[in-house]
């Protein structure tokens, strides 16, 4: 697998506990079996709490992502997120499309 992307409709969906442990272990289980991803996209979604380590630990342990986006949520707003992301960003020396739309990056 080469793309990932979360996206729900058009009036966003909210992503609740059970999603982001679903999410987790199965990144988990991605990281575990060697897999590698070349686009990450977030669209459509939208948290009410912190989910950074549910849906951003992958980027940690990424050396080959290209791409990253994010696009109509608010997911950067709580917790870690954007510390989580600008740590992985020295990381990705092959990273060549970081996309911020439609971000809710503050309250």
């Amino acid at each position: 697998m080469k793309y990932l992307e979360f996206s729900g409709l058009p009036q966003k969906n909210k992503i609740n506990d059970k999603a982001a442990k679903a999410i987790q272990k199965g990144l988990h289980n991605f990281i575990q079996e060697k897999g590698a991803l070349d686009i990450f996209s977030i669209h459509n979604i939208i948290v009410d709490k912190d989910y950074s380590e549910s849906l951003f630990n992958y980027l940690i342990n990424s050396d080959k992502l290209v791409s990253l986006r994010f696009s109509n949520t608010n997911v950067l707003l709580y917790g870690n997120a954007m510390k989580i992301i600008s740590k992985s960003l020295v990381q990705l020396k092959d990273l060549q499309e970081l996309v911020f739309d439609e971000c809710q990056l503050n309250e």
